[in-house]
């Protein structure tokens, strides 16, 4: 399984995901969802069945910051995120998108484990989680190898 590009005509499923999965500050409505997706850079896992299934939320400022948040099926937690979906996820952010820095949110205790893992610097805890910062330079070596061989 990969990440692939979300387009408006998946808002509808990714809106639904992150009701079902509890996601925080999700808004009930779906028309209010739709603002903040067309601010994000989507992209989305399926399972087999075509069944939305995890979700990474991009949203970028214009100095170089992007804010990562994921959302992901509670049948998928600890399944989806292995070494060729991380190496997607940190091309698409440090690559493709040409982030200088990405911030995250993590709520969930293996989200925190990978976050570290990463190379994620811990800057405060929230009401909600721990808030952490990831630069290319701040990047786990043993990462960075898997990372399309690029060299920050």
């Amino acid at each position: 399984m990969r990440f692939d590009v979300l387009t408006k005509q998946d808002y509808e499923d990714v809106h639904a995901l992150m009701l079902q999965e509890n996601f925080p500050s999700t808004p009930p409505q779906f028309h209010q969802a739709v603002f903040s997706f067309d601010k994000a850079h989507l992209y989305g896992m399926r399972a087999e069945s075509g069944a939305l299934v995890a979700v990474i939320l991009f949203f970028l400022t214009d100095d170089g910051v992007a804010c990562v948040d994921g959302v992901c099926h509670k049948a998928y937690r600890g399944k989806w995120a292995n070494r060729a979906t991380v190496k997607q996820i940190l091309h698409i952010a440090f690559v493709h998108l040409g982030m200088a820095c990405l911030w995250t949110e993590s709520h969930q205790h293996r989200a925190l484990n990978l976050t570290k893992a990463l190379g994620f610097k811990t800057v405060c805890e929230t009401a909600h989680g721990t808030l952490s910062v990831l630069t290319p330079q701040t990047l786990n070596k043993k990462w960075k190898d898997y990372t399309y061989g690029i060299t920050f």
